[in-house]
């Protein structure tokens, strides 16, 4: 599973294959890592929009999230079963734009690190959930680096990495349905 990604493309070309309506001004990213903020293409009132979110996905249902760990990755094949994934695949979908990932590879001993990415260059979507965690209002909040939200919330990102076909373009439709949430994922 990814555990590191890639942003180098400018935000104006992101903006332009993504759709949404902000135009937010990064720089090149090129080892973004769990709990890191990471750019997030989510639907809200009918339109596309750009939001920083923090990579790790905390369930809503959780009571102190210092005591459970944070999930990057959610399995295609199980998203559905798991409980931390329930509500966010039904109700909160998003896509995270990337130029490419890395995947290691143990030889001989050693990692090295592989990076995938597509052909010709273009970015990738990389479907996600998002998740917004609560506590009490007296509850400190994990010392897990996060970007603050409105009224101390913390929103989270799980990111979902389909290995075949994650590396190819992707249509118009398939980003609408990853949205929308009415894709074959119930």
């Amino acid at each position: 599973m990814c555990g590191r990604f890639v942003i180098t493309s400018p935000p104006a070309a992101l903006r332009q294959i993504f759709g949404y309506v902000e135009q937010p001004n990064f720089p090149p990213r090129h080892n973004i890592a769990p709990t890191q903020p990471i750019p997030v293409v989510m639907l809200e009132n009918g339109g596309r929009h750009f939001r920083l979110m923090r990579w790790g996905l905390v369930p809503a249902w959780v009571k102190d999230p210092r005591k459970f760990s944070l999930l990057i990755n959610a399995r295609a094949e199980t998203v559905l079963e798991k409980p931390a994934f329930k509500n966010a695949i039904k109700r909160r979908r998003c896509v995270v734009p990337a130029d490419g990932y890395y995947e290691w590879q143990d030889r001989d001993g050693r990692k090295r690190p592989f990076f995938i990415h597509r052909r010709d260059g273009k970015p990738v979507g990389f479907a996600a959930l998002a998740e917004t965690w609560m506590g009490p209002p007296t509850a400190p909040l994990p010392a897990r680096p996060h970007v603050p939200m409105p009224q101390g919330d913390l929103q989270s990102v799980d990111i979902r990495l389909e290995r075949s076909g994650c590396c190819t373009e992707i249509p118009s439709l398939e980003l609408y349905h990853a949205l929308t949430c009415s894709s074959h994922w119930a």
